[in-house]
């Protein structure tokens, strides 16, 4: 009791000990990394702490996402412009995982921004779909649009990442439907507008049964000012949810903006 009291004693002892007692646990090496290194530590004690969780998973993006944002921040911190890095989804990252690191050079950051680029399009392109992975995603989008400086400066590499996932052949037609409304944002945040609204439609599509996506898409369109296509898909949309679209308070919402742009 003593021993199990000790360990419990705070959440950064409870991670340490977990991460002791469970060397080859995924969950415990990425709750550490998140969770059970002090705020003011160094970025290469966090980076180190997300790389040791990304090797006991193949298939997780989510440590080589924040990696990412590390290695993003590291750049700002030394006045490096953060350069563009494609990777072919299923391409293999020039340096292998283990010998990735913190560079103090910009030569060497972009190269290791442009390595852990390549690692994560593989392992959402060809790797088991997981839930965890979308979600990260989906919230690499979000922070973006909440002007997070790491976010925004991943923006093409998160585009990127969403395509390489929706390119999986295992991913499930929900998982589709999500990472193509959070893509649908990445096109607006960018101009393209269009774009945006051909990924939304096809997220709607493939969530025609979810009310809760089919909203996000009217709402897109309503934001585009696309009167015509959100008429016509409110008017699917009531025909699909008879009962409950007309109750949810976002229909309404959604209703009303309609009407009001037509009395304009």
């Amino acid at each position: 009791t003593v021993l199990r009291a000790d360990a419990w004693r705070s959440p950064a002892t409870l991670l340490t000990t977990l991460t002791a007692n469970h060397p080859g646990s995924y969950r415990a090496a990425a709750g550490f990394a998140f969770n059970g290194i002090p705020p003011g530590a160094d970025l290469s004690l966090r980076f180190e702490a997300f790389k040791r969780a990304a090797t006991l998973d193949a298939d997780v993006a989510v440590p080589l996402i924040e990696m990412s944002k590390i290695a993003v921040a590291v750049a700002g911190f030394l006045g490096h412009a953060v350069p563009p890095y494609p990777a072919r989804p299923g391409a293999v990252p020039v340096e292998p995982l283990a010998a990735m690191s913190l560079a103090r050079d910009a030569e060497r950051n972009a190269r290791l921004l442009s390595n852990l680029d390549a690692e994560i399009a593989r392992r959402l392109s060809g790797g088991r779909m997981r839930t965890d992975n979308v979600i990260a995603l989906i919230g690499l989008v979000d922070c973006a649009l909440d002007g997070s400086r790491e976010c925004i400066a991943l923006g093409d590499a998160a585009r990127r990442w969403h395509e390489a996932a929706l390119s999986n052949p295992v991913a499930p037609r929900e998982y589709r439907a999500a990472l193509g409304l959070s893509l649908a944002k990445l096109h607006v945040a960018r101009g393209a507008h269009d774009e945006a609204v051909r990924e939304a439609g096809r997220a709607g599509r493939l969530a025609a049964s979810n009310l809760a996506y089919r909203l996000q898409q009217a709402t897109l369109l309503a934001h585009l000012a696309r009167w015509d296509a959100l008429d016509a898909l409110l008017g699917d949309i009531e025909r699909r949810f008879p009962v409950r679209a007309p109750a949810h308070p976002e229909f309404r919402a959604l209703r009303a903006r309609l009407g009001a742009h037509r009395r304009e």
